[in-house]
């Protein structure tokens, strides 16, 4: 097993002095919001072609982190931030969950449509970008964002309003620092960045290691892994 970068559990209070730097963490939170990128319609196709595929190069079956934290959580409303193929919305709605999966792929809620509906269940999709997605107000009892980097992060803000008390935020991902893609652009999450935009959640989880990624055929590389609870 390949050794930890960092490891972090949080049983309680999380460890910055959050009266100091809260100011500060909600500035760099609202900056982040204004850079979020337009999704474009080459986008939608690029994940069609992916999603098409009879030989997927990602994990199709649920997200380990993700089935970790709802062992022993009561059922309630779910919303799956990229929905994909629906490994985890499925999944989330064969534990009774009531499942909302968004992604802007076509193909990708038509696959998972007829897998819900093979299995006999429920799943409520909608085909459109997450910066127009309407979280609401204090509709979710649990959001996630697998491998969704910064669509998920910088909607952070939208994501707090939109979770009831008691709800739950799951994300995991790449961290950029050591993943590069074609010409050395970093790709992914930076570090503790999910802990700086979601401070306003009691954190948890967290950790920041190398290990097998979904997205990645089972290889090692280095994942961010975060779960956090609105009080």
């Amino acid at each position: 097993m390949a050794e930890a970068r960092q490891v972090i559990l949080y049983p309680g209070e999380g460890c910055m002095n959050r009266r100091l730097f809260l100011p500060l963490l909600l500035a760099a939170a609202a900056l982040a919001q204004t850079q979020a990128p337009a999704p474009l319609p080459a986008d939608r196709e690029r994940w069609n072609k992916t999603f098409a595929n009879p030989n997927p190069a990602f994990n199709t079956k649920p997200n380990a982190l993700l089935v970790e934290a709802v062992k022993g959580r009561k059922p309630g409303k779910a919303l799956d931030i990229g929905l994909g193929q629906g490994r985890n919305s499925i999944f989330l709605a064969q534990q009774g969950w009531d499942v909302t999966g968004v992604d802007i792929s076509d193909e990708g809620i038509r696959i998972a449509k007829e897998t819900a509906a093979k299995l006999g269940l429920q799943l409520n999709t909608v085909q459109q970008s997450v910066y127009e997605f309407d979280f609401g107000r204090e509709q979710w009892d649990l959001v996630s964002g697998i491998f969704m980097h910064q669509l998920f992060s910088h909607n952070a803000e939208r994501i707090r309003h939109g979770l009831k008390p008691g709800g739950i935020v799951v994300a995991e991902g790449f961290h950029e620092d050591r993943f590069k893609v074609a010409g050395g652009r970093p790709f992914g999450l930076r570090t503790n960045e999910l802990l700086r935009v979601f401070d306003g959640l009691r954190i948890v989880y967290y950790e920041d290691r190398v290990g097998p990624a979904d997205w990645a055929g089972g290889k090692d590389m280095p994942i961010v892994r975060f779960i956090a609870r609105k009080e």
